[in-house]
């Protein structure tokens, strides 16, 4: 008799796993899979785009009571919605709570969100975060990129000092705040950090400044929430930065004098404007010269559609761009076919929710972490 062959998941080739395991859920790649055999865990941990997308989160009052991808033992946080725990939102966002015994499986991990640290535990929060700061570094030693959500430690010197001391930071993400204060003059002590998001409305004229003059490698730059910034400030951070600016995101009023300052970034790739009001058909003009600009946002634009289709027809900016984001002005849709016969264009990117949701993770090839989730006109016939 001939004797049948069976193939078995263990004759695939690597690479084929690695394609089925980019279809899981992190927390099955992390577990059950990474735990599965040796080779497994391997080709897991060789994965340097999963763990770079991947962000883990630690709430700061529940790190002690947490098991892998649960809730603590004693009911469910008020501060964590419970959709923040279903299926489909782990496998949008990438995300991932993690307890203290579960860091050796996520000791690859790059990106990590700190969120909490008063709630439950007791004692001076700072001294808290702290402490879990020391255990993570212990294990987690790969970690770049660091966001603060709702978390005490964005407010503690020792902590942003101790997190420069123990990694490479190059990017860090501050939430809003407007009861305690960042100690940004301790950023210029992270000579690797490339990108900077704040949504502190706290954020004033001098800690800009002293950004720009000392944060030599600073290539990204998201301003998104400020009682204290003006035109005029912006306009100072772009003039030091021109050379090496790479992403500039302003959710301020924005005038048309800061325009022609962005048209001498020519290494600009994102430029984002959340309140256009103020800008005008010559503000549009100035964006001429701009060879690597691929995603602009003008958000609230109050510029007429004549003026739009005449800056799209004369200059090679529109040509180049991946998206064109018009966000809020609804009557562009109405005429949404002149427009996308030269570049895409969005009209529904609600930029407070991917950046709270968001952490540069992009989900579409070439697409930038803003624009995850808009809906985008195809070429116009």
């Amino acid at each position: 008799m001939t004797e049948t062959l069976q193939t078995t998941i263990w004759d695939l080739p690597d690479e084929v796993l690695h394609l089925i395991f980019s279809n899981l859920d992190p927390s099955d790649i992390i577990s059950p899979v990474k735990d599965v055999c040796t080779r497994w865990r391997s080709i897991v941990e060789k994965d340097l785009l999963f763990w770079n997308h991947l962000q883990v989160v630690i709430h700061c009052d529940w790190f002690l009571d947490w098991g892998f991808i649960r809730q603590p033992s004693d009911g469910p946080i008020p501060l964590v919605p419970q959709s923040h725990f279903s299926h489909e939102y782990r496998q949008t966002t990438g995300e991932i709570y993690i307890g203290e015994k579960d860091l050796t499986k996520v000791s690859k991990v790059r990106c990590i969100k700190l969120e909490g640290g008063s709630n439950k535990c007791g004692g001076h929060p700072s001294q808290i975060v702290l402490w879990i700061l020391e255990k993570v570094k212990k294990v987690c030693k790969d970690i770049i990129k660091v966001e603060f959500c709702n978390c005490l430690a964005a407010f503690s010197r020792d902590f942003i000092n101790l997190l420069n001391d123990s990694f490479n930071i190059t990017e860090l993400k501050f939430g809003v705040t407007a009861v305690y204060r960042i100690p940004y003059e301790e950023l210029l002590h992270f000579r690797n950090l490339t990108s900077l998001i704040t949504s502190d409305f706290g954020f004033k004229k001098t800690e800009l400044s002293l950004i720009a003059d000392s944060c030599d490698k600073l290539e990204s730059l998201w301003v998104l929430l400020s009682k204290a910034i003006k035109n005029d400030d912006i306009i100072y951070f772009v003039e030091k930065k021109k050379e090496t600016l790479k992403e500039l995101g302003i959710g301020l009023i924005v005038t048309d004098i800061l325009l022609a300052k962005v048209n001498e970034c020519h290494k600009l790739n994102v430029l984002f404007i959340g309140d256009s009001r103020c800008i005008t058909e010559k503000g549009l003009s100035h964006l001429t010269n701009l060879p690597n600009l691929k995603y602009i946002s003008f958000h609230r634009a109050k510029i007429s559609l004549d003026h739009i289709k005449d800056w799209a027809s004369t200059s090679t900016v529109p040509h180049q761009l991946s998206l064109l984001d018009l966000s809020f002005y609804g009557s562009l849709k109405l005429h949404q076919n002149q427009i996308t016969k030269i570049c895409p264009v969005t009209f529904k990117n609600h930029v407070m929710k991917n950046v709270s949701d968001c952490y540069k993770k992009p989900a579409k090839p070439r697409m930038h972490w803003m624009y995850r989730y808009v809906d985008i006109e195809p070429l116009g016939t």
